[in-house]
C-alpha cells in the first residue's frame, strides 16, 4: 500500500512541475515547499538518529523544513551534514532568488546541474534526493528539454560527480548530466 501511495504522490508532484512548465514560471521558496508536501503526502515517520547516533523514529511533515541537523554517513564512515535548521530558509530563498536571477542567462544544462548540486542543503528531514530532481527536471523541461533520469547503475558515478562538486569541481557534475543527456540520446 506505501509504494501505492509513493506513487501516486509522486504524481501529484510531477502535476505541480508540468503546471509550472506550463505557466513558465520560476521556481519559488513556496513552490518548493508546497512540491515537498505533494512528494510525500502526508505526514509519517521515519527512522532517524538521535545526535548521538542512536536509532529512533520521528515524525516526518511534507511541506516543513528540518526541524533538526540532518547528515549521511559516507562510504568510509564520516559524516556530511548539511545546511543547519537555522540558515535553512534563508539558504533556499537564495537559491530559488539565484535560479530566478540566471534563468535567462545561463546555459539550461548548466543552470539545472548547478540548482541540482546546490539544493545540497537538504531542507527537509526527508525526501531531499527526489525533491532535488524535480526542480532541477523542471529548468530542463520549461526550457523544452526532457528530465534527466539517472538510472541504478549510474548512481554511484552520480554520487562521486557530486563529491567532486562538493569539494569545488562543480563542472565535473554539469559533465555527467550532459553525458547521460548525450549518452540515452536526450540530447
Amino acid at each position: 500500500m506505501k509504494d501505492h501511495e509513493d506513487i501516486k504522490n509522486h504524481r501529484n508532484a510531477l502535476d505541480m512541475v508540468f503546471e509550472l512548465v506550463r505557466n513558465k514560471d520560476v521556481l519559488r521558496r513556496h513552490d518548493v515547499r508546497s512540491l515537498h508536501q505533494w512528494l510525500l503526502g502526508q505526514p509519517f515517520q521515519a527512522n532517524a538518529q538521535t545526535p548521538d547516533g542512536r536509532p529512533t523514529r520521528k515524525w516526518v511533515y511534507p511541506g516543513q523544513y528540518k526541524d533538526q541537523p540532518n547528515h549521511v554517513v559516507m562510504k568510509a564512515g564520516e559524516k556530511h551534514y548539511y545546511a543547519s535548521v537555522e540558515e535553512t530558509p534563508a539558504l533556499l530563498t537564495e537559491l530559488t532568488d539565484w535560479l530566478a536571477a540566471n534563468h535567462a542567462t545561463l546555459h539550461t544544462l548548466l543552470l539545472s546541474a548547478l540548482f541540482h548540486h546546490a539544493f545540497s542543503i537538504h531542507p527537509f528531514d526527508d525526501g531531499n534526493g527526489r525533491m532535488t530532481r524535480l526542480p532541477a527536471n523542471l529548468v530542463l523541461m520549461q526550457a523544452g528539454f526532457p528530465p534527466v533520469i539517472v538510472r541504478q547503475q549510474e548512481r554511484e558515478a552520480c554520487y562521486a560527480a557530486l563529491s567532486q562538486a562538493d569539494a569545488g569541481e562543480p563542472l565535473r557534475f554539469v559533465e555527467f548530466i550532459g553525458e547521460i543527456k548525450t549518452k540515452t540520446g536526450r540530447t
